[in-house]
């Protein structure tokens, strides 16, 4: 399975840069399933 397929439907949660002694840099990436489009109710009080 390649990455993007992995990935489909998902989302980035939070990400984080590591560096380590060396001056090397990773990335971590937290991907969580995405969810429909939160919705508001708004009720008009006149």
């Amino acid at each position: 399975m390649k990455l993007h397929e992995a990935i489909k439907g998902m989302e980035v949660k939070s990400w984080e840069r590591r560096e380590n002694s060396d001056g090397k840099c990773t990335v971590y990436v937290r991907f969580v399933p995405r969810g429909s489009a939160p919705t508001v109710s708004v009720k008009e009080v006149a």
